[in-house]
């Protein structure tokens, strides 16, 4: 006669959730003649039997909720419920870049209701609510880049961690660590409206913005990107005076003693 379960534990994980591969273990009382374990449709071989506890492998299923029974003979034992919980996947990020700090992104994909934590490669872990209130996004802070940036970027994977496994990598789960820009000249110095100026510096690749500014008012000038050392930028059309000339990557805006730029007329 089969026994009579109580509980069962996902070992990976200590609840009633996992993942295929995980160890179930069952416990109750009368189970040591347990020749076969019941979860969902599939019939298994249980690894280990006891007078209290069978030990089982979760086996490959279809996401959801599985009855989980035991078989001695021809009697079958009441059922407990486990969810096979499926792996987290990220489709896309909301900025696949961001300065050295932390910031916050938010992870787009499915399998998110049970997540646990996210990962952004070798930097650490993230910070946010886990888990979240929806399936398919998952709001973090990343977590800062402490060391330095060789190159001015970085790019690490950013994974999902949940009781149904890790998410795998990919080109769309890919975020971009950039250090701070650091404009060191710009020429010539003297210059006048609608023509070009040539900032050059350090990690000024992928810049977002260049502002002419007078210290009270912020005045966006057209730019290209030429390399990570230079940055054409057309004077707008301002007043004569001195100004700074800021420039801004994903990595943060370059205020510390920033070049300057007089015009005139």
């Amino acid at each position: 006669m089969a026994g009579i379960l109580t509980s069962l534990v996902d070992a990976a994980t200590g609840t009633d959730r996992g993942k295929a591969g995980d160890t179930l273990t069952l416990t109750g009382s009368g189970l040591g003649g347990t020749t076969r374990v019941n979860v969902g449709r599939a019939a298994l071989t249980p690894a280990s039997v006891a007078p209290g506890t069978v030990t089982v492998t979760v086996p490959a299923l279809c996401a959801g909720q599985h009855a989980v029974s035991v078989t001695a003979g021809d009697s079958t034992s009441n059922a407990l419920p486990f969810f096979l919980v499926p792996a987290p996947v990220v489709t896309d990020l909301s900025s696949g870049a961001g300065p050295a700090g932390a910031t916050t992104v938010t992870l787009i994909g499915e399998g998110f209701l049970t997540a646990t934590g996210a990962t952004f490669g070798s930097v650490g872990a993230a910070t946010g609510t886990f888990p979240p209130p929806t399936d398919t996004a998952l709001t973090v802070t990343t977590p800062a880049h402490t060391t330095p940036i060789t190159g001015c970027t970085d790019t690490v994977g950013v994974t999902v961690v949940s009781p149904g496994g890790t998410s795998a990598s990919s080109d769309r789960s890919q975020y971009t660590y950039y250090d701070v820009p650091d404009a060191v000249s710009a020429t010539p110095a003297t210059q006048v409206p609608g023509q070009n100026v040539t900032v050059t510096g350090t990690c000024l690749a992928d810049t977002t913005s260049v502002v002419f500014d007078d210290g009270v008012t912020q005045t966006p000038a057209l730019f290209s990107n030429v390399s990570a050392t230079e940055v054409l930028a057309v004077v707008p059309s301002l007043a004569p005076g001195t100004f700074d000339v800021l420039v801004t990557t994903p990595g943060g805006t370059d205020t510390s003693s920033p070049p300057s730029v007089t015009i005139t007329l």
